[in-house]
């Protein structure tokens, strides 16, 4: 959410913020504040970028919208948390201006809905520079793969998600789905294959803010048991490079910033982490434990781990 931009402001003018801030204010807000809070806000370091709402709730809680019944909740298909009519008119507003939008949507019926606000916008106005994005998909219809790409909506995921109970038998997605949605819980692999955008982030502080359990999830699927065996839908999984790119292109990308940050190139503001292990040269259970021994921003160091000191005696 937007929290409070002048302290932001505040802390970048003292040269203190070592972090690209992209806030994001309610979709709800007139349009016109917003253009003024994007010219007000618009620095290196901290920009209005976005503009976020939610169209269902999640799963686990029986507040996601589904196409069909819950599977444990017979004649009950959840329910949206703002009004469609609403959010297809704040999407052509936004749109309009080419203001990009993030929809919260996990079942695959909100999925469906925010899919069709996009192209609704998009029929009307054309597509413009706008980088509109779902985040979360729990669970998608098969149907409405393709639209990811025809469409150019960014699939933002958070793959810890999908190990959201500590053993995998307590895993509410297959009692809330059952075994044939199931298929298409979490399709990341799916989503990439179809050619679609996808972009990484912790949703912190819902889980952890750490990228590598991030990554270890979206190539292991499995849970902190180490079950199941193999990962939870096998084809879903990634590659290291996969969840690496998804992880520091796709939010790039999402925010209209792939030219300057997102990969290592010439040319490109030069924020980076030296890592403690080689992700590429390691076994999968080992990345969980990876540390960041250093971070550079804008070619700067802004951490850099202690080294222990070892004193003879």
């Amino acid at each position: 959410n937007l929290g409070s931009p002048d302290v932001y402001k505040s802390i970048e003018k003292k040269g203190e913020l070592t972090v690209r801030v992209h806030a994001a204010p309610d979709l709800s807000k007139d349009v016109n504040e917003i253009k003024q809070l994007q010219e007000k806000y618009n620095s290196e370091k901290f920009k209005i970028t976005l503009l976020k709402q939610f169209v269902d709730g999640v799963l686990t809680t029986f507040t996601a919208l589904l196409i069909d019944e819950y599977s444990d909740r017979l004649g009950f298909r959840g329910n949206t948390l703002n009004n469609i009519n609403n959010l297809r008119k704040w999407i052509e507003s936004a749109h309009k201006e080419a203001i990009s939008v993030r929809l919260h949507a996990c079942g695959d019926g909100a999925v469906r809905a925010a899919l069709d606000c996009y192209e609704c916008a998009i029929k009307k106005f054309g597509k413009n520079s706008a980088r509109h994005g779902i985040e979360h998909i729990e669970v998608l219809h098969p149907e409405d793969i393709n639209r990811f790409k025809d469409l150019g909506i960014i699939a933002s995921m958070q793959p810890e998600h999908l190990a959201i109970t500590h053993n995998f038998k307590d895993n509410p997605y297959t009692s809330r789905l059952g075994p044939e949605r199931c298929k298409y819980t979490w399709p990341i692999k799916t989503l990439l294959r179809s050619g679609a955008v996808v972009a990484f982030g912790s949703d912190c502080p819902v889980v952890d803010n750490n990228p590598f359990l991030e990554i270890y999830r979206a190539v292991t699927r499995v849970h902190n048991d180490g079950k199941p065996k193999g990962g939870w839908n096998q084809d879903e999984k990634l590659t290291i490079e996969e969840a690496l790119h998804a992880y520091t292109y796709g939010p790039a990308y999402g925010v209209g910033r792939e030219n300057e940050i997102g990969t290592i190139e010439e040319g490109k503001l030069a924020d980076l982490i030296v890592l403690d292990r080689n992700l590429f040269e390691m076994d999968v259970e080992d990345i969980r434990g990876t540390e960041v021994e250093m971070t550079l921003m804008n070619g700067e160091i802004v951490f850099k781990k202690l080294m222990p000191v070892h004193i003879g005696i």
